[in-house]
């Protein structure tokens, strides 16, 4: 009897591992025929069988019978994956129903295959399986659903939607708003939709960009997303490049888990190198970790350890905001290929500095530079207004790069190395900090520059924002410390802009004296 009864056991794991190799073997053949222009203007990723698991893995089972949603299905690597974990799960499942939805026609071939195969898997094991694949975009089939004031009908929905940005006049952008639900990118807004087609108690898996945790574009799905669903599982990769490496995707991603209910209890946070990688940490949080009380943009922090705990606890003994400093931050009013015809190589004229990201090096600003590149601007009517006093003000990258350790990159703009000119202009990629739009005080903007380039800041700054961009938004969002604490931080940074030497005066003079 037990033999038998393993014997069994053994064959159905073989069959399910035969099965995902058939759907990852369809999956690698279908990326070949892909339009690539297609596929990049949609900014579509497709999961590979490793990370098709993974997500798979985050679902709590033990459920008779599945309805599940799969939108933006692709090939159904993803559905595929749910089913293979369903078909290994101890309870007796009686029957599988799937509605998949992809809009591209030349997948549809693919993803019929794919349902298919699970229909075969199901039949195998004696579980009663249906499919539907629907040819059709998502965001009209889900705003007609909302408007209509649809229930939700499925119990587990699976996604990797495609994360495109929404700009006001696109097709899209308009079907969401026409159902109240305001969404900067495709992917916040397939969420949104799936959100009101969760059954309650249902469950949602979802594999996206971080960049929902942060900033003002994303705020009305924050509260969205709060106010529809719970956090039960929040998946992170140390890796930028491993999850979509055919794709050559650079932005950081998250799987996410969260089920239908208020019920909030402690999130589980998790951490890989990537989908492969079967080294997992995992980290217990409250919801008033992950979405500070007192913060009004309810930005989604993730807290992966004790130690990223213990940043959070020094950054809130921090006192102050900007408006408690009286400065304020902006970002650079020159977009440059607005103003081509303003922009030189060669001073001539009434100019002006045209500060850059590429001027920024160890803590100051270096200009000019000895390269081809443009970096002065002519002081005419017409750009008077984008420019500023020749006075001294902390910049901060809005980008950075891949390569650079670090998210906060600050630097002293001082007027003193450039006494030949008396206007300054900063460029769309650079924030900047000033005084009601004039200079600070040389102390202060040393004491600020190296605060914002510590360590404390770029650990505790990570926790919310999972790209390499920095919006001013998000620098109003940090605590600081006192005027008097900046300044006395200036005094004894002086010209030493080493990372040994910033992260020792911040942390003495913040919190050891």
């Amino acid at each position: 009897m037990l033999v038998a009864a393993y014997e069994h056991s053994k064959e159905v794991r073989v069959n399910i591992k035969n099965f995902l190799m058939k759907v990852d073997t369809i999956r690698k053949e279908t990326a070949v025929l892909l339009d690539e222009k297609k596929k990049e203007e949609n900014e579509q990723f497709f999961s590979d069988i490793s990370l098709a698991n993974k997500l798979a893995s985050h679902f709590r089972l033990g459920k008779k019978k599945y309805k599940i949603l799969d939108p933006g299905a692709g090939v159904g690597i993803l559905t595929a994956a749910l089913i293979a974990k369903i078909c290994k799960s101890k309870t007796k499942v009686e029957k599988i129903e799937v509605v998949a939805v992809e809009s591209d026609q030349s997948l549809f071939s693919a993803l019929h295959k794919t349902m298919m195969l699970c229909n075969e898997l199901c039949n195998a094991l004696g579980i009663e399986f249906s499919f539907k694949v629907i040819n059709d975009d998502f965001i009209c089939l889900g705003t007609e659903f909302v408007k209509n004031k649809g229930i939700g009908t499925f119990n587990y929905i699976i996604m990797n939607p495609p994360y495109k940005k929404l700009s006001i006049r696109d097709r899209a952008r308009k079907l969401l708003i026409s159902a109240n639900l305001e969404s900067p990118n495709l992917y916040s807004g397939f969420l949104s939709i799936a959100f009101r087609m969760l059954e309650k108690k249902g469950q949602l898996v979802a594999i996206t960009p971080r960049s929902f945790c942060n900033g003002p574009y994303f705020y009305s799905f924050r509260r969205d997303l709060i106010e529809q669903v719970s956090f039960k599982k929040i998946h992170t990769f140390e890796s930028r490049t491993e999850l979509f490496n055919r794709d050559k995707v650079l932005q950081e991603n998250i799987i996410f888990h969260v089920i239908k209910d208020k019920n909030q209890k402690n999130i589980i946070i998790s951490s890989s190198i990537g989908a492969r990688d079967k080294r997992v940490n995992k980290y217990k949080v409250t919801l008033n970790q992950l979405i500070h009380p007192d913060d009004s943009e309810l930005f989604i922090r993730i807290v992966k350890d004790d130690n990223d705990n213990n940043y959070v606890a020094l950054m809130r003994r921090l006192p102050c905001t900007l408006l408690d400093l009286n400065i304020q931050v902006s970002t650079g009013k020159v977009v440059d290929f607005r103003n081509k015809e303003f922009i030189i190589k060669k001073p001539r004229g009434n100019y002006c500095p045209l500060i850059y990201p590429r001027h920024f090096l160890n803590g100051n600003i270096i200009w000019p530079l000895k390269t081809s590149k443009p970096d002065i601007i002519l002081y005419t009517p017409e750009t008077k207004g984008l420019l500023l006093s020749n006075d001294i003000f902390v910049l901060v990258k809005r980008f950075t790069t891949k390569e650079e350790e670090k998210r906060v990159v600050a630097a002293v703009y001082d007027p003193k190395n450039y006494p030949q000119v008396n206007k300054v202009a900063f460029e769309n990629r650079v924030n900047y900090f000033h005084k009601n739009g004039e200079g600070l005080q040389i102390e202060f903007a040393k004491g600020l520059s190296a605060y914002l380039n510590s360590s404390l800041v770029d650990m505790f700054f990570r926790q919310f924002n999972g790209h390499t961009q920095v919006n001013a938004a998000d620098l109003k969002a940090l605590k600081y410390p006192t005027c008097a604490q900046l300044i006395n931080i200036g005094i004894q940074i002086g010209d030493n802009y080493s990372q040994e030497c910033i992260d020792n005066t911040v942390s003495r003079v913040l919190f050891y004296r």
